[in-house]
């Protein structure tokens, strides 16, 4: 399979999709002994639901993993075992905090009548072609900008300033996957000449420093002068919670730990919104019924206000309601996932439901 690999390198998901279909499900991938890139790609869902389900000290991120994403540091994304459960109880009390909630409807409220409706009427009156995927990234930034760091970069406005963070983040994911299924010995050298994707990941790394410590000198700074006057501050978000020892994160940590999951709610938040909203938008555009019913469905269950001569709806108080919109939002994840794909290393001889065996230090790739 080495050659067929070389030669769909510039389409791995395609050629990922295929083999898994001739396969049914499961396929066993031998590199060349040497250069460490065997493994178990699956996406049988037995297998995927024993995987992910079953005790996690047997199924873990592992070294492999974070060889490809060391970018990452200590945050949620790269964790196992207990710093998994503090990290993910930590997100978990942030996302169900009623802060959180009441901040978030407002800049969701903010955001989509100050920015996307602004350049969306603007683009359109001009009839101007603008790439959709760049729209809903730039929308999402500013809203994730918001909700971690307490600062708005303005990213999607009519002069469409440079993404840095996005281009950062995009560049940082292709050399992870690349480094996956070339050779150990490839991309290490890649890296000490700082070429190819090695140069791009670097340049990245880069990026995201001087983004955060951007942002967390302006919270810090923001921190201080509300202590100063003494008044209560509205702002609610992640990076601030960590900066004041807040009950959900508990005493500040070190600032290196908060730069790595600031960067994992960026990651977790961006580009799964922004690809499924294009994604979604696609496919409506290619089923004018669906699209039919989902404006009757917003009609019927959700009050509407006027902003920009556009009907949009005056609160999300119902959006629970819309249970066919709902459905044509799994049925986009279901063709087009925002994450194409996950890993995991098995620390002991298995058997998958579907029979395939394999060994401990197993590389999986679901």
């Amino acid at each position: 399979m080495i050659p067929t690999l070389i030669l769909n390198l510039h389409r791995p998901h395609h050629k990922a999709a295929n083999t898994l279909k001739r396969s049914n499900g499961t396929f066993s991938f031998k590199g060349i002994w040497f250069t460490n890139t065997s493994f178990l790609g699956t996406s049988d869902p037995e297998n995927v639901r024993y995987i992910l389900s079953s005790d996690n000290s047997v199924y873990l991120k592992g070294s492999e993993w974070l060889k490809q994403f060391d970018i990452f540091g200590e945050s949620l994304f790269n964790s196992d075992g207990e710093a998994w459960k503090h990290h993910r109880k930590v997100f978990n009390a942030f996302l169900h905090h009623p802060r959180f909630k009441q901040s978030l409807s407002n800049v969701l409220r903010q955001r989509i009548e100050g920015g996307l409706l602004t350049v969306l009427e603007y683009v359109s009156r001009r009839q101007m072609v603008v790439n959709l995927e760049d729209l809903f990234a730039r929308h999402a930034f500013d809203i994730n900008c918001i909700m971690a760091v307490g600062f708005n970069p303005g990213v999607l406005s009519l002069e469409f300033p440079e993404n840095r963070f996005h281009k950062a983040m995009s560049d940082t994911m292709e050399a992870a996957f690349y480094r996956y299924v070339m050779p150990d010995s490839l991309w290490k050298l890649q890296s000490w000449l700082q070429i190819g994707k090695e140069k791009k990941r670097t340049e990245a790394w880069k990026a995201f420093g001087h983004l955060l410590t951007y942002y967390i000198s302006i919270q810090r700074h923001k921190s201080k002068d509300v202590m100063a006057s003494s008044n209560e501050d509205d702002d609610f978000n992640f990076l601030k919670c960590y900066l004041t020892g807040h009950e959900i994160t508990g005493p500040t940590p070190k600032e290196s730990l908060i730069r790595d999951n600031i960067v994992h709610f960026f990651l977790a938040s961006g580009d799964t919104y922004s690809l499924t909203l294009t994604w979604f938008f696609y496919l409506i555009s290619k089923t004018p019924m669906v699209e039919i019913k989902i404006r009757q469905e917003i009609k019927r269950h959700l009050s509407m206000k006027q902003v920009e001569g556009l009907q949009i709806p005056s609160n999300f108080d119902d959006l629970s309601k819309l249970t066919y919109l709902h459905a044509t939002l799994n049925e986009t994840l279901r063709l087009f996932p925002p994450v194409p794909f996950e890993l995991r290393t098995c620390t002991k001889p298995e058997f998958l439901p579907s029979g395939h065996r394999f060994d401990r230090n197993t590389r999986i790739l679901i």
